[in-house]
This record gives C-alpha cells, structure tokens and sequence, in this order.
C-alpha cells in the first residue's frame, strides 16, 4: 500500500498544557490502542523504517522540507507491506541494538478541507485526504524518557522543536533532544 503525507511534528515534553490544548479542538476524538513500534536506528533524516503491527513500512521523504513559521512541514511517501515473518525475529540477537522500541497511544480528530482556508471535524477517523490532528503520547522504554507529539495543531505550538521520527530518534539516541 503507497499512501502520501504532508506532516508537521512537534516534540515538547509538556504532555498537560498540549493535552488540553487539543482538547479545545473541533470535532469527535478517537482513540487507538498503545502499541509498540520498532523503528531502525540511524537510518537517516530523510528515510524512516519501521516494524509496526505486523507490517514492515518504509518512510522516505518525498520532497524538500519547508520552514513555517511555526514548525517543519515534511513530505513523505509510505509503503507499507503485510509481513510474512516478522523481520526482528530473523535478526541475530546483538544486531536487534540497531532497532528502538516505541510505545505510543494516539488520540485523532480528523478534517475536512472545503477550501484552502476552512475545515470541518469529518465523521471517517481515517484521512486519506483533508487533514488529521494527532495527540501521541510516545514513550521509549530502553531509553526511560517520555516525550510527547501533537500533530497539525501548529498555531499555538512556535518554538517547540518541529521534526519527523527519524531526525527525532537519532537525537533521542544521540541525547540531544531534551537539553
């Protein structure tokens, strides 16, 4: 499956005031259950490798990123295939410190785009086009950190750190994103 996104992340640690803040959203929220992803380490800024729930994603980064005002628009084309194994199980033992757990719960709001400057709450929790609004609370447990996203909702959130999941993970890695 190939699915296309245009997507802006935000990763402060202030898990309340963001909370609260798209609480104040429009429209019907939705709430998957936590899971746990595992993503390759170092694989670059540009390109994400994920295991998750069963299928193996590739994430590669689809044009050149832009900076708003208020964070990183990044676009990014997913392919994404059901796995026949489980490609972490057919890995050597000392060679699965490449990849790092992610847990995550996510809570959605999803929209409708009437024109380029309206939106409206939409009744499908899943948007192949409009506009989504993610809360996920992400949680490393080899690494005991906590960190927090909330998606789109980019007016109230300037001078938060704004990046996708590979350039985030390589500072979690390399501890430089909670200085």
């Amino acid at each position: 499956m190939l699915f296309q996104s245009s997507e802006i992340r935000w990763w402060p640690t202030e898990k309340e005031k963001l909370s609260k803040l798209f609480a104040l959203l429009p429209g019907s929220e939705t709430h998957e259950p936590e899971r746990t992803d595992f993503y390759l380490k170092n694989s670059g800024p540009n390109t994400g490798i994920k295991i998750r729930e069963g299928n193996h994603e590739l994430k590669v980064k689809s044009w050149k990123d832009e900076l708003l005002a208020y964070g990183v628009m990044e676009h990014w084309i997913k392919w994404s295939h059901p796995a026949e194994k489980n490609i972490l199980n057919t890995i050597k033992q000392d060679l699965l410190t490449d990849w790092v757990a992610v847990r995550k719960r996510r809570w959605k709001k999803t929209y409708e785009i009437i024109d380029s400057e309206k939106t409206v709450p939409a009744s499908n929790t899943f948007w192949e086009e409009g506009c989504g609004v993610e809360f996920t609370e992400v949680y490393f447990p080899a690494l005991r950190k906590t960190l927090f996203s909330l998606n789109n909702f980019y007016s109230l959130l300037m001078g938060l750190d704004s990046l996708g999941y590979p350039e985030m993970l390589e500072r979690v890695h390399n501890d430089k994103l909670l200085k």
